[in-house]
């Protein structure tokens, strides 16, 4: 019995090992990739062809001249707006109403001078002067005072302009004094000249801005010019005639008014 349990067994292990039984085809599952963050899927790389001499310096050269043209653009409208400042700044002349501190560097050789001629009181007015003549640029000749002196203009250098300026206003205040005129009929004679003084003696011997006028268009024969100007815009809309500045005497006040300010 024992021996037919045996074959049984050996029977029913043989008939498996003929029988073969089909596999199943089992398909390996490929490992998912999770999408972390900042991954990316692999692209398909393309072949660029490589850029060619010839083209990279053209492409260099539009991108230079690319650049030069918004350079010259930028230099043309800082350019331009630094033109449109000055030619402003010269039409409006001495419109800004500050004392230079050129002028401000001739007070010692004004305090000399003033000295010199006794007319220490006057320093702010004779700074004034400098700074309406001047501004204390463009000219050795700051108070020019040549032609007083019977010279050609601008003939004379800074100290001895304001030598010959301090003689020529003296002389002013002086013949002013003498035929009853006051201190602005001074100060418009030395831009005038002195046969200014007489004319206001004989026309009430007190200066008004009327008879500085009548005199200038007298003098130039009606001939008038432009004169863009803060004070003389707001008086007559900006012109004066062709001889003199017939706005002397309002010029340099307001510059006394600052000078005296700063003391």
């Amino acid at each position: 019995m024992g021996n037919s349990r045996k074959r049984k067994t050996s029977a029913y292990k043989g008939s498996n090992r003929r029988k073969q039984p089909t596999q199943r085809r089992t398909q390996r599952k490929q490992p998912v990739q999770r999408r972390t963050q900042g991954s990316h899927y692999r692209k398909k790389t393309t072949y660029r062809k490589p850029v060619s001499r010839s083209k990279r310096i053209r492409q260099h050269s539009r991108t230079i001249a690319l650049l030069f043209v918004i350079i010259v653009i930028i230099l043309t409208i800082v350019i331009s707006a630094s033109v449109s400042h000055k030619r402003k700044m010269s039409a409006l002349n001495d419109d800004a109403i500050e004392v230079s501190q050129i002028v401000m560097e001739y007070e010692d050789l004004v305090d000399h001078y003033a000295q010199k001629y006794e007319i220490e009181e006057y320093k702010e007015y004779l700074l004034a002067i400098i700074e309406v003549e001047s501004g204390g640029y463009g000219s050795s000749d700051v108070m020019h005072s040549s032609e007083s002196a019977g010279l050609p203009i601008d003939t004379l250098g800074e100290e001895a302009s304001i030598d010959q300026g301090c003689a020529h206003f003296a002389e002013c205040l002086k013949e002013a004094s003498e035929q009853g005129c006051d201190l602005k009929t001074a100060i418009q004679a030395y831009n005038y000249g002195k046969g200014f003084i007489p004319y206001v003696a004989e026309n009430g011997g007190a200066y008004t801005f009327d008879l500085a006028q009548a005199f200038a268009k007298e003098k130039s024969g009606g001939a008038t010019k432009e004169y863009k100007n803060r004070i003389a815009i707001e008086r007559n809309g900006g012109w004066r005639y062709s001889y003199g500045n017939m706005f002397y005497v309002p010029l340099v006040e307001q510059y006394v008014t600052i000078i005296r300010e700063l003391e």
